[in-house]
């Protein structure tokens, strides 16, 4: 359910003053809803990291893993203690702690409860929507960057929001790392990583930020492209009921276009393009697709 007006307004306000504080403290790699981040910054990063590894002798294995339901498990309390190291006025932080609790029903999932099977509890979860729980995610995320950077003293480390990858020469040591951010995160954060967690070659790909990622080249993740296409084709659908302007289907594929063009795709943006009826094509503006088809 979105927010009242009013509750926009105040969050706002929040967010301009406290991102400055906490943003220049993040990790650098810390990509998430961070001005100059991002998905594809996240993604060149880590693609560089696997060219640089791959060079130098021996394999080079990654550590693929995301916390288990991170927004439905974040604590209010240890959020808030961690948000008072940086703030000190009594007044913004009587509001931020208003803001913390707004939706505080019965909202939090239980630790290992991962198909939403147990009831709710509350003190735990914030809305994933919000302006301000994006800033209190990073925050909140930001004591695990700090551990795996200075305590496991870890070279190459990339995350994205609750989905992290860090790469290394050793499987073993790989696995160990786990095992530390796992005790870590219980102890700490009262968080847990996914059963997905992976340890394997970077040559088998990483499937990161929505594209899978391999030293030299980089291809769209295989779920993404089926949605793609479905999406296409509803809309050709759609447009030859009359219940959709050709604006629409332009703007869908000009953001599809845009996520092609940081991997390599020329096949499947052809693919795209071919499946779009001569009607429909001839009224997009795709002239820099079309000088690759001709």
């Amino acid at each position: 359910m979105a927010l009242p007006f009013e509750d926009r307004v105040v969050q706002w306000a929040v967010y301009r003053n406290l991102n400055p504080i906490f943003d220049k403290t993040f990790y650098e790699h810390s990509c998430a809803c961070r001005i100059g981040k991002g998905t594809h910054y996240a993604a060149d990063q880590l693609q560089h990291w696997m060219r640089k590894l791959d060079r130098s002798p021996g394999k080079t294995y990654y550590l693929k893993a995301d916390v288990a339901k991170y927004f439905y498990r974040i604590d209010h309390r240890t959020l808030f203690e961690i948000i008072k190291r940086k703030i000190g006025c009594r007044d913004t932080l009587e509001l931020i702690w208003k803001i913390i609790k707004k939706d505080d029903g019965e909202f939090g999932i239980h630790l290992g409860d991962h198909y939403f099977e147990r009831d709710k509890i509350k003190g735990i979860g914030i809305p994933i929507g919000n302006l301000t729980s994006q800033l209190f995610a990073n925050v909140y995320l930001d004591f695990m960057d700090k551990f795996i950077k200075h305590n496991l003293r870890v070279k190459h480390y990339v995350r994205y929001m609750d989905d992290f990858v860090i790469l290394g020469k050793s499987k073993k040591e790989l696995h160990t790392i786990r095992q530390e951010i796992e005790i870590f995160l219980a102890d700490y954060l009262k968080l847990e990583l996914n059963n997905k967690t992976t340890v394997d070659n970077i040559w088998n790909g990483i499937d990161f930020c929505g594209y899978v990622t391999y030293p030299p080249y980089r291809k769209l993740r295989k779920s993404t492209k089926r949605k793609l296409k479905r999406r296409l084709k509803y809309l050709q659908k759609k447009y030859y009921k009359e219940e959709v302007e050709i604006d629409e289907i332009n703007a869908s594929v000009q953001s599809y276009l845009g996520i092609l063009k940081h991997c390599n795709s020329h096949n499947l943006t052809m693919s795209v393009i071919g499946q779009l009826e001569d009607e429909i094509l001839n009224q997009l503006d795709l002239d820099d697709v079309r000088e690759q088809r001709s």
